[in-house]
């Protein structure tokens, strides 16, 4: 595995360095991830790789220029590959892009790492001075827009005003630090914990995960959370509708909706016959569809097609 070491904006010479690279390597298949690798791998081709585009996000929050550069060049794909059919649609619907190009391989994840058992649910609890009744709810992601914590704390507030009894805790590290610090401060129990190495002790201890984002493709943290059996609170956007269902393996609520997050765990924290349902349902629904297996699987019938 190389490095090109372009950082957020690269320049025209590291075009001329991907070109190298393919021509050393000599390629039949080209996988680019995400809007700048798509662009580069875009202007290098000769017609002699194949390319795949992988956008990975919905092109829906970008700017409009963006999307215009994108739409430009989008005829130099050969194969389009989201990661959701929210995705997959907006590109089809509003960027133009051929529907016979395009096709959806959602995440997978790999069950065996997530899964626990009592014993390593015990210490991981002891290790984080969790009283055996106490609630915690564990969230994990970049400390930004997106990812919709704010909501998440403000709704920790309200239980906490409702003397639900929980802590929570949210690992990630992002430009939000600051502002989403001061606001944890005035939640009793609430505490941001920054980048974490592994998030595994957290998630083997927590009751339940929340997932407040305000939008996303098919969330990795929300996948592995239902890996591993927890049950979750989620927002209904995207391609999070596409890995749960509401009432069924996870609970959905209106993004950027405090009050309505509040009440999803609340129920949660109160009634531990519904926390083990959906956990247990979710856990199945990841070994499923959602296995790492069955994503690759799934990539490598999509190379075929492309050979």
């Amino acid at each position: 595995m190389k490095s090109l070491n372009m950082g957020y904006f690269p320049s025209p010479a590291h075009m001329r360095l991907v070109r190298r690279e393919i021509d050393a390597f000599k390629p039949d298949i080209v996988h680019a991830f995400l809007w700048r690798a798509i662009q580069f791998a875009r202007w290098s081709k000769k017609g002699d790789f194949r390319l795949a585009a992988s956008p990975r996000v919905n092109y829906r929050t970008r700017s409009p220029l963006i999307r215009w550069i994108d739409r430009r060049g989008r005829q130099l794909d050969d194969a389009v590959i989201c990661e959701s059919q929210s995705s997959a649609d907006f590109l089809i619907n509003s960027q133009g892009y051929a529907p016979e190009k395009v096709s959806v391989i959602r995440n997978g994840v790999d069950c065996a790492k997530w899964a626990f058992t009592p014993a390593e649910r015990l210490a991981a609890r002891e290790k984080l001075g969790l009283s055996e009744n106490e609630i915690l709810i564990f969230s994990a992601g970049r400390l930004d827009a997106q990812k919709g914590q704010e909501y998440l704390i403000k709704a920790a507030g309200i239980l906490s005003r409702r003397a639900v009894k929980a802590r929570l805790a949210v690992a990630g590290g992002g430009p939000l630090m600051g502002k989403l610090s001061r606001l944890a401060c005035e939640v009793p129990g609430a505490a941001l914990l920054g980048e974490q190495p592994d998030v595994r002790p957290w998630l083997f201890a927590a009751d339940i995960f929340a997932l407040p984002s305000l939008w996303e493709g098919i969330p990795n943290a929300l996948l592995e959370a239902m890996s591993a059996g927890l049950a979750c609170a989620a927002s209904d956007v995207d391609g999070v509708r596409e890995a749960a269902e509401d009432g069924k393996t996870a609970l959905l609520v209106p993004p950027g909706d405090a009050p309505a997050l509040a009440s999803a765990l609340e129920r949660l924290c109160s009634d531990s016959e519904l926390r083990n349902r959906l956990g247990s349902a979710a856990k199945k629904r990841m070994a499923g569809d959602f296995s790492v297996d069955a994503m690759i699987s799934r990539y490598e019938a999509a190379y075929d097609a492309l050979s």
